[in-house]
């Protein structure tokens, strides 16, 4: 229950009743409380009133200890209750207030949530880790203009004195993290299942969000086989939201540039983070909220899916945006990178402090954990990885909680008919559980034998960090006489430091490994390799090879210059056929790399020699398609 004042000192009152259920024999009771201010706690046992001894509260922990005059027997039930008082900050975590301007230039106030990672212990003492899932009954005293909403449906309301009180139906076990609230002004539009809302003024703009979220909601619904688990749904769009959004259960929370969309102002990548953010948030009601990571060491169970449907759920609603495709240029291109520092961190890491716990939403647990989603279902086949979903979905729902091993069995399980001898998790644990990734080196002889050697990739290797690890690299091909981009499944599994292959091919053709970027790792030829390589991108039959191998090539190539890896010479001459090369990717892919060059060369006699080198790869399609000069307006 809570009394916020956001007409007053913007502070709020609360009660809180927590019924648990003892696992061990204990005389203490440990949960979270952050800041605010207990004024009063009490403890029943089997509806008797216990003594409290004492508390003990550790401020870097945020971990509040209650202890009592008896020892709970195992199994018993208990009843904690608490009054507190707190803030409604300004810092845009916890329960906190925010404020805008409306058409009349009146000040609008509100107050809004953001919980996760460990913040609902700022709005009412918990259990605040994920994986003490509990039931929610939310009761919140409001003035007769704003609205209030949750993540349930509101179940009654009434009017005491002055005061409206909105109590919302029971919801479904989850996690401290996932529960949200908002009180404000704001207009809505939609149905009693899928509400958006935002400020009054620009509630014309959240018509598409409206759009593209009940069709996300069915889809994702349809893909897992798995009908949304709540009642309704509502997107609010808040003026101050730190992170882009967040996926409350049933009340999903946007930053104003993620949610509003107007039809005659915004660009069409505006209108692209919109809809892939709203399918990002929608995806974590099924991987984060049903299925919860049971620690914060496995957050990529839950982001990694959300970052790779961003893209491939998105590319089933709007499907002339090429949003598959994107992927590997936005994201496992920029994944590598990241993961080629000596500083990088595996996908399942250890977090046991409040550093660690900050540091696990980054580029590693979101970029590099989609990438390994899509190599996941490329390697094994896309049949394969949606059942294997489906299952994962299906058989941890009900405890609600998720772990690795859980999804490799799933994928085993529907990988048993294969002839596969190693075991999912021996695969995927050298991806998950260890840094980094690694370059993949094929040297070619003359009679058409391949020595493969893999090492990890590093950027830079300024501490002498081993590079003699060894992932299961799934191998993959075309050649020369048999072009085929489109089987992905692994041919051969690379498990040691180096293997010989006989493909059986004339050492003249080309061969290019990885199809599509399908597996996160770099590939480097021998000389010979890959000039074959470049004859063929500039000859009239470049578009021969894929286009995502296209692009893959001159990240690698531009990636080997950086690392030392491979000479400077034979980079810039792969990247010569970008003259004739009509599509976005490979030129994407190649002013990522070339803007690390343009800084290195930045402030030397060289860059203009440099510039000049980029431009010749830009002037024909520039002539090509001209450009117009925009008018502006200058008062």
């Amino acid at each position: 229950m809570l009394v916020p004042k956001l007409q007053e000192n913007f502070t709020f009152e609360g009660f809180v009743k927590i019924t648990a259920v003892v696992q061990n024999e204990t005389d203490k009771i440990t949960l979270h409380k952050g800041n605010i201010q207990i004024v009063n706690q009490s403890v029943l046992l089997e509806n008797k009133t216990v003594n409290i001894k004492d508390f003990i509260y550790d401020k870097n922990t945020e971990k509040y200890t209650i202890i009592v005059s008896e020892t709970f027997k195992r199994e018993s039930q208990i009843l904690i209750a608490f009054d507190y008082n707190g803030i409604l900050n300004d810092n845009m975590i916890g329960f906190y207030r925010s404020s805008y301007f409306d058409k009349d230039n009146q000040i609008k106030w509100l107050a809004a949530t953001q919980f996760q990672t460990t913040h609902a212990r700022h709005a009412f003492p918990c259990f605040d880790e994920p994986s003490f899932k509990a039931k929610f009954t939310i009761r919140i005293s409001r003035d007769d203009k704003y609205k209030c909403i949750s993540n349930m449906p509101v179940n009654k309301t009434e009017k005491l004195k002055d005061q409206v009180w909105d109590t919302f139906h029971e919801s479904v076990p989850m996690s401290t993290y996932l529960v949200a609230f908002v009180i404000s002004e704001f207009d809505s539009i939609g149905s009693e299942v899928f509400k958006v809302w935002s400020r009054q003024s620009v509630i014309e703009q959240t018509n598409y969000a409206l759009k593209i979220g009940t069709t996300a909601l069915e889809l994702l619904g349809n893909m897992f086989e798995q009908k949304y688990h709540l009642p309704k749904m509502d997107m609010v769009a808040v003026p101050d939201f730190a992170a882009g959004a967040m996926e409350n259960w049933g009340l999903v929370t946007y930053r104003e540039s993620r949610m509003l969309y107007d039809e005659k102002e915004s660009s069409a990548p505006a209108q692209q983070d919109v809809a892939s953010v709203i399918v990002h948030e929608l995806t974590h009601m099924w991987f984060g909220n049903l299925v919860t990571p049971e620690w914060w060491s496995y957050l990529w169970l839950s982001e990694a899916f959300a970052r790779y449907f961003q893209y491939f759920g998105t590319a089933e609603i709007e499907k002339s945006w090429n949003m598959k495709e994107q992927f590997v240029v936005e994201q496992h291109e920029s994944a590598l990178i990241a993961d080629g520092l000596e500083s990088s961190r595996p996908m399942t890491r250890e977090v046991s402090n409040q550093s660690q716990l900050e540091g696990i939403g980054d580029s590693i647990t979101y970029a590099k954990g989609a990438s390994i989603v899509r190599m996941m279902s490329l390697m094994f086949g896309t049949n394969v990885s949606e059942l294997a979903l489906r299952d994962y979905i299906h058989n941890n729902k009900e405890k609600g909680l998720g772990h690795p091993d859980a999804l490799w069995e799933a994928i085993e399980n529907h990988l048993q008919h294969t002839t596969q001898s190693v075991t999912v998790k021996t695969i995927m644990d050298t991806w998950t559980t260890q840094a980094g990734y690694p370059v993949v080196s094929v040297n070619i002889d003359d009679k058409g034998k391949f020595l493969i050697t893999q090492q990890r990739f590093l950027l830079r290797n300024l501490n002498k960090t081993p590079t003699n690890v060894t992932w299961w690299v799934p191998l993959t091909w075309a050649t020369q006489t048999e072009p085929n981009f489109n089987n992905t499944l692994a041919k051969i599994w690379l498990s040691t430091e180096k293997d010989t292959i006989d493909l059986k091919i004339d050492p003249k053709e080309w061969v290019i490994f990885n199809v599509q970027s399908s597996g996160f790792y770099r590939v480097n030829y021998n000389y010979d390799g890959w000039q074959r390589i470049f004859n063929v991108l500039n000859s009239d039959k470049f578009n021969d090879i894929h286009v995502l191998n296209r692009a893959g090539i001159i990240d690698d190539l531009l990636n080997l210059g950086r690392a030392g890896l491979q000479d400077y010479e034979t980079v810039l001459n792969g990247l010569m056929y970008l003259k004739q090369e009509t599509n976005y990717l490979p030129f994407k892919a190649a002013l990522n790399g070339l803007d690390y060059l343009n800084k290195r060369f930045a402030g030397h006699e060289e860059h203009s020699l440099f510039k000049e080198y980029v431009l010749s790869l830009l002037h024909d399609n520039r002539k090509k398609l001209g450009y117009k000069i925009a008018q502006m307006m200058i008062d």
